[in-house]
């Protein structure tokens, strides 16, 4: 698969440490998968 949209999940998906898998089996399933990190982080703001 390929595209403008799945290159960006792609690159989004690897800077965030996730792991993106595609299945394509009587449809398209796209699954993001991250780590769960113990201590939650805060956004400043």
């Amino acid at each position: 698969m390929s595209g403008f949209g799945l290159t960006i999940v792609r690159m989004l998906a690897d800077q965030l440490s996730g792991n993106l898998s595609i299945t394509n089996d009587n449809g398209t399933t796209f699954t993001i998968v991250f780590e769960k990190l113990d201590t939650p982080t805060q956004i400043p703001g």
